[in-house]
């Protein structure tokens, strides 16, 4: 970018690569946007990406709850009751899909991206399995 501002043509901001420390003044966010998606544009596209096990087409419909719903802060349950409790209808959802013991109350963590909260699950599975298997009457092939 020039030195002076006043030299900056209204498409300075956008031909210029992304530097290696942070920069001193700001750009447009509108600018800065043109950048990242340029800079992203194979990483952020559903039908570029054949080498994950994860699907990474989003309807529409789940977009526009996204969008909707970036703002609420996530860690204030106390601002955002409702937020809180359909966190917890998805942690029950999950104790339900992983087969948690039906007598349990489930309990969990939210989380913000689907692989965390999956691996998450899977670990607590995990354990809740090892320990069930060590203090059980059943067979050690059943428990590995």
């Amino acid at each position: 970018m020039p030195d002076h501002p006043r030299q900056q043509t209204a498409y300075d901001q956008f031909n210029f690569e992304i530097p290696e420390q942070f920069p001193s003044e700001g750009i447009s966010a509108r600018a800065a946007k043109a950048i990242v998606n340029s800079e992203t544009w194979t990483d952020a596209n559903p039908m570029l990406n054949l080498s994950s096990f994860v699907t990474t087409f989003c309807e529409p419909e789940a977009k526009d709850i996204h969008d909707a719903s970036m703002f609420r802060n996530f860690a204030d349950p106390d601002m955002y009751p409702h937020t809180k409790e359909t966190e917890f209808q998805c942690i029950k959802w999950l104790h339900n899909l992983w087969n948690g013991p039906k007598q349990a109350e489930p309990y969990g963590a939210a989380t913000i991206g689907s692989s965390e909260a999956c691996m998450l699950a899977g670990l607590a599975h995990k354990w809740t399995g090892k320990s069930l298997c060590a203090t059980s009457t059943l067979s050690r092939a059943l428990c590995l």
